[in-house]
């Protein structure tokens, strides 16, 4: 008999909470669609059989938006005598009164809710919580400031998020500074919360007000965490050398290994700040071999140094040897093994076509390429740079060669690939076109995006220049101006670029001169010149295959080599309208909207 009555208890509470569900799904879209008077009904309806909080609350909004304000006032106060100890209720009537313009009397509630407050965090938490829903958001500081002196809480999380929500944006980091001082627990949850703030801010106005914030933290404190969230602050901003220089301080102050630094070196290497990166790299190296940071610093030295030859931003001889110095200082500590090969390759690269040192260089490869348990790729890598050294020296069948065995120790991945598409470039220069090209069409298909487009775009200028066995002269001319730019002879192929567009001034290959030269211009930094030769593309060869590169270029020389950003914002305009299609556009459109934010902070300021 008892079991039955269970059971029947159990099916009557299941079908009153479905219909409850039911009503409350039905209530909710009726107050959704702000009709409160049928919505007031149900809500009231449901707060009878629950008794929650929850449903009166929504009952009490549909009598306010009804301004049923005495109706509101009279259940409130019937609630406030059931629950006295519940003063959620007792906001209630203060906002009742505040909606009836009776803002003495709601002040007075208030006031009582503030003087009665419980020490105990969650309901100090619901009270304030109940204010910020009715907007009193100067009453839920109270609150929390007054749960300060009554309990050993500090509310800090839930005071920066009043803040935030009123857009207070000094108030609100103080009080996430405070929060970190003292939990670093919350750093990660402060860090995403700061990020939005960081996101938006178009005039860095929240971006100085919180980096001052945390200088001042660090002067008064010695809480290592305010360091780091400069650190963190100024990588968002990709201020890489105020990081360094922050993480450099901590690692000084507190005799670490440097790994901090070295961490913030690769970020820096990693965006292109190469003169950051340097200076950490350096640092960390200095800190001595004993550190275990030393040799893999010394090796990310290597590596910015080396770019910054490629890049054509170390160009004197000095410089040149001093880096020689550096690479064979470490080969001599560590040897040639597998662990050295990658800096041997770069040695080998800046040796031969920077210093002159072919021979050397020769030797350095042949003796890597010949270590034992070394892996196919690797030793492709090696044979394809050895192969460029040797077409370099003018050995362009010994290239061949080179090119070809590491091609058949890598016939099923890009290494292979590349040493295809260097066997063909060879052709190429030699003037072996059509074997060049069939070469190429293969590698189309290659599974490297890099090595495809550069298979496209040579076969590309031959394709597109090769003529009828009579019209060979001027590609033939342009071959051999290519492997003098390849070979570093840049006078000379701008002897036989120049020569091209004198004799066959009509030729369709004319675009792929002035762009060649304009390469030359640029590795000699004659920033005009290089302008010069891309205008002529834009202004006789708009429509050809190189015109909105060259625009995109042309951009890009007035933004950073120039310093003259309207006039590249003027070819980031054009490439927008005049080449829809353009795989630059996105880059020149993110630009552009660079440009433009720093041109109005630059009106503001003025």
């Amino acid at each position: 008999m008892i079991k039955k009555i269970l059971l029947i208890g159990l099916f009557v509470g299941m079908f009153v909470n479905i219909f409850a569900q039911d009503d409350y799904q039905l209530a909710m879209q009726y107050y959704k669609n702000q009709e409160f008077e049928k919505a007031s009904v149900l809500f009231e309806k449901l707060h009878k059989k629950q008794g929650t909080k929850f449903y009166f609350d929504y009952y009490l909004n549909c009598l306010i938006e009804l301004e049923d304000f005495e109706q509101a006032e009279k259940k409130v106060k019937k609630q406030i005598k059931k629950n006295k100890s519940d003063l959620t209720f007792n906001v209630d009537l203060g906002y009742v009164y505040s909606k009836q313009g009776q803002d003495d009397k709601a002040k007075k509630e208030y006031k009582y809710v503030i003087k009665n407050l419980s020490p105990e965090k969650n309901k100090i938490v619901s009270i304030a919580n109940s204010f910020i829903t009715k907007k009193e958001y100067e009453w839920a500081e109270k609150v929390y400031n007054e749960g300060r002196k009554i309990t050993f809480e500090k509310f800090y999380l839930e005071l920066a998020n009043l803040y935030s929500i009123q857009r207070k944006d000094d108030l609100m980091i103080d009080e996430f500074l405070n929060l970190i001082g003292g939990n670093n627990r919350h750093v990660e949850m402060v860090r995403k919360r700061l990020l939005w703030s960081i996101n938006h801010d178009t005039n860095n106005d929240f971006f100085n007000l919180l980096r001052s914030k945390l200088l001042a933290k660090i002067q008064l404190t010695r809480q290592t965490v305010y360091n780091e969230m400069l650190i963190w602050l100024y990588i968002q901003k990709k201020d890489f050398y105020n990081a360094y220089i922050q993480a450099k301080a901590l690692d000084r102050r507190n005799n670490e290994i440097g790994v901090r630094v070295y961490n913030i070196a690769e970020l820096a290497f990693e965006n292109n700040d190469y003169t950051t990166a340097n200076e950490a790299y350096t640092y960390v190296v200095n800190k001595g071999k004993d550190r275990s940071y030393y040799y893999k610093a010394k090796f990310g030295l290597l590596d910015v140094l080396y770019i910054q030859v490629v890049n054509n931003e170390i160009t004197s001889d000095k410089e040149f040897q001093n880096l020689e110095n550096q690479y064979l200082s470490t080969v001599t500590e560590l040897g040639i093994n597998k662990t050295t090969i990658e800096i041997i390759i770069d040695l080998a690269h800046l040796q031969a076509f920077y210093l002159g040192k072919s021979d050397e260089a020769i030797d350095l490869l042949t003796e890597a390429i010949e270590l034992k348990g070394i892996e196919d790729k690797m030793k492709g890598i090696c044979q394809i740079e050895l192969g460029d050294i040797l077409l370099m020296t003018g050995n362009s069948w010994d290239a061949i060669l080179t090119y070809a065995k590491a091609e058949e120790n890598n016939k099923h991945n890009d290494i292979g690939d590349e040493a295809k598409l260097k066997k063909a470039q060879v052709y190429y220069f030699i003037g072996n076109f059509k074997w060049a090209l069939a070469q190429l069409d293969i590698l189309k298909g290659s599974t490297s995006k890099l090595i495809a487009n550069n298979a496209f775009e040579l076969a590309n200028i031959i394709s597109d220049n090769l003529g009828d066995d009579s019209l060979y002269t001027p590609l033939e001319m342009y071959a051999e101006a290519d492997l003098q730019f390849f070979q570093h002879n840049y006078e000379e192929a701008n002897i036989i670029l120049d020569s091209i567009i004198f004799k066959f001034d009509y030729h369709s290959i004319n675009d792929e001169v002035y762009f060649m030269k304009y390469k030359i211009a640029l590795k000699s930094k004659d920033y005009q010149e290089a302008e010069n030769n891309l205008q002529k593309i834009i202004e006789n060869h708009a429509w050809d295959i190189l015109a909105d590169k060259s625009v995109f270029l042309l951009a890009e020389l007035h933004d950073y080599q120039l310093n003259n950003p309207e006039k590249a914002m003027e070819f980031y305009e054009k490439l927008l309208f005049d080449y829809t299609g353009s795989i630059f556009v996105v880059r020149a459109r993110e630009r552009l909207r660079e440009l433009n934010g720093d041109y109005e902070r630059m009106r503001e300021q003025e």
